[in-house]
C-alpha cells in the first residue's frame, strides 16, 4: 500500500473510532496543493467539493474527497490525483493533494486513416489487393493543453490527403470572476476529391474527381457554458455551415443540399440549448455514475431549405454492483420533425453515433434510438507503475487495467419508407441487435483499446478494433 495511502486509511481508522462517541464536525484550516507546477492553485480550487474553512461530518468529508478527485481526473491535465487529510487539532483538519501533471504542449505529425473506423478502412483496403493507399491523411498538429494553467486549450491542424482539414480551436474555462461560465470556439475547413452523396445498400456512394477538389464545408461553431456547479452545466451553441460542391453531385443527389440557388451552395445556422448533468466516475471509461444529457436545436436554412427542430436525449447507468462486476447501460435517442432534410446536414448511424456489430454499415435516417448494454468483469484493477526509461513525471506515472464483458445493443433508425425503398436501405426501419464479446484495456492519458467479437442480425461476424469509449461518441465525425 503507498505511504499515503497508509497515512489516509490510519486517519480514517482513528476518525472513525472517534466519531462513534459523537458526531465530531471537522473544519478545513487549510489546503496544500502539490504537484501543480504548471496548474494554477484556483484552477484546482475551483474544482473542488471541499472548501477551505468549511466544517464536514466525517462521513461527508470522505464522500467529499472522493468526488474531488473525480473532479480533478476528469479535467484531463493530471495523470494521478490523490488527496488526504491530516488531524492538526481536536476539530481541525489539513487537506493536502498531491497532483501528477500531464504533458501538454503537443506538435505532432498526423498520418492517419481516413474512414469511419478501422474496420470499415481495411476491408476497402484488402480489396484493393492492399494497393490503395489513398485513404490516408498527413499533416501536422498543435495541441496545447492546459494553456497559462488554466485548463484552456488551443488547437491548430494543417492536414492534407484523402480529406484536407485546416482547424483552429480555442477554450476558455472561465470568462467571469466567478468561474462560472465558459466558452468554446472551432473554426474547421474540409475540402475533399472524393465525395459521399448517397446512402444505397446501407454503403456510401461517392463521387472523385482527381484533378478538383469536388466538395467544400466551412463551420464555425460557438458554445457558451454556464456551471454553477462542476457537474451540471447549462449551454447554448451556435453552428454555422456552408457547403459547396460539384455540380455532378447535384445531378446524382437533388437533395445534397436543398439549394434554390445555381452556385451549387447550401448553408444553414443552427441554435442549441443543453442541460447536462454528469456524475460518471470518468469520463472516458465509467464505472460508477450517471449522465442525463438533453439537447434542444432549431436550424434556419440561409442557402438550403432547412426549417428543423431536433431533440436530443442521452441517459447513461454505471454501477459497481457485485465485486469486480460492473453493469452499464445507456439510451440515446433524436426525434425531429422533419425528416426531409439536406443529406449534407443530416448525419446517420455510422458516423457519431454506432451500433456494434454493424461497423461495416452506415444506416440512413434522422431519427433513431439505441440502447448500449454491458456486464464487465475486471481482469486486472487500475495498477500504478513507473516506466523507468523515462525521466520526466508527465511520462513516467502510468497505469492500466483490463476487462472482458458481454454487450448487447439494440436499435432503430427511422426513415421514409419511399426514400428507404428506392436506395434499398434494408436495415433502416427494422430493430436492429448487435451482441457479443469485449475485452477492453484502459491505460494513461486516456487511452483506451477495445478489441470485440461480435455478431449483428443478419448473421454476420466480426472481430473489430475500437480506441474509445463504447457509449461515447465516435470522435472521428463525419465531416473530419
Amino acid at each position: 500500500m503507498p505511504f499515503r495511502k497508509l497515512i489516509l486509511f490510519i486517519n480514517l481508522i482513528v476518525f472513525s473510532i472517534s466519531c462513534l462517541a459523537e458526531t465530531e464536525k471537522l473544519k478545513i484550516k487549510k489546503i496544500i496543493i502539490n504537484g501543480n507546477n504548471i496548474t494554477k492553485n484556483e484552477t484546482v480550487l475551483e474544482h473542488l467539493a471541499i472548501k477551505k474553512n468549511r466544517v464536514y461530518s466525517l462521513e461527508k468529508l470522505i464522500k467529499n474527497i472522493q468526488t474531488s478527485e473525480e473532479n480533478l481526473s476528469n479535467l484531463q491535465i493530471f495523470n494521478d490525483v490523490e488527496i488526504s487529510f491530516w488531524y492538526t487539532q481536536e476539530d481541525e483538519i489539513q487537506i493536502e493533494i498531491f497532483l501528477t501533471e500531464r504533458w501538454y504542449l503537443w506538435p505532432y505529425p498526423i498520418f492517419e486513416i481516413s474512414d469511419r473506423n478501422f474496420n470499415s478502412w481495411y476491408r476497402d483496403f484488402k480489396e484493393s489487393n492492399y494497393e490503395d493507399w489513398s485513404k490516408i491523411n498527413y499533416g501536422i498538429m498543435l495541441d496545447w493543453q492546459n494553456f497559462r494553467g488554466a485548463n484552456e486549450l488551443i488547437k491548430l491542424k494543417f492536414r492534407k490527403g484523402y480529406k484536407e482539414h485546416y482547424n483552429i480551436t480555442y477554450v476558455s474555462r472561465s470568462l467571469s470572476k466567478n468561474k462560472n461560465f465558459f466558452l468554446e470556439s472551432e473554426l474547421d475547413i474540409f475540402r475533399r476529391k472524393k465525395t459521399d452523396y448517397l446512402i444505397s445498400n446501407n454503403k456510401l456512394r461517392y463521387f472523385d474527381n482527381d484533378n478538383d477538389f469536388t466538395s467544400t464545408d466551412f463551420i464555425a461553431e460557438l458554445k457558451l457554458i454556464n456551471k454553477k456547479e462542476f457537474r451540471i452545466s447549462n449551454s447554448i451553441f451556435l453552428k454555422y455551415h456552408r457547403c459547396v460542391v460539384d455540380n455532378e453531385i447535384n445531378l446524382l443527389n437533388g437533395t445534397y443540399l436543398n439549394s434554390s440557388n445555381k452556385n451549387n451552395i447550401g448553408s444553414f445556422l443552427k441554435i442549441s440549448y443543453s442541460f447536462k448533468n454528469e456524475q460518471r466516475d470518468n469520463i472516458e471509461y465509467p464505472l460508477n455514475g450517471s449522465l442525463t444529457e438533453i439537447t434542444l436545436s432549431k436550424s434556419f436554412g440561409i442557402e438550403s431549405n432547412i426549417n428543423n427542430s431536433e431533440i436530443n436525449l442521452k441517459f447513461e447507468l454505471h454501477k459497481n454492483f457485485y465485486d469486480k462486476l460492473f453493469f452499464g447501460s445507456s439510451l440515446k435517442s433524436v426525434i425531429t420533425n422533419n425528416n426531409n432534410i439536406p443529406y449534407f446536414y443530416s448525419l446517420p448511424i455510422g458516423f457519431n453515433d454506432y451500433i456494434r456489430a454493424y461497423e461495416y454499415y452506415v444506416i440512413s435516417g434522422n431519427e433513431y434510438l439505441i440502447s448500449k448494454n454491458i456486464l464487465k468483469y475486471q481482469i486486472l484493477e487500475k495498477t500504478k507503475t513507473e516506466i523507468p526509461f523515462f525521466n520526466k513525471s508527465q511520462f513516467r506515472k502510468s497505469h492500466y487495467s483490463m476487462y472482458v464483458s458481454l454487450f448487447y445493443d439494440l436499435g432503430y433508425v427511422w426513415e421514409s419508407e419511399l426514400l428507404a425503398s428506392e436506395q434499398r436501405n434494408n436495415l433502416s426501419n427494422s430493430t436492429l441487435i448487435g451482441r457479443g464479446l469485449s475485452f477492453d484495456f484502459i491505460t494513461y492519458y486516456d487511452k483506451i483499446l477495445r478489441i470485440e467479437f461480435s455478431v449483428n442480425k443478419l448473421g454476420e461476424k466480426g472481430i473489430f478494433l475500437h480506441f474509445s469509449n463504447p457509449f461515447g461518441d465516435i470522435k472521428v465525425k463525419r465531416k473530419k
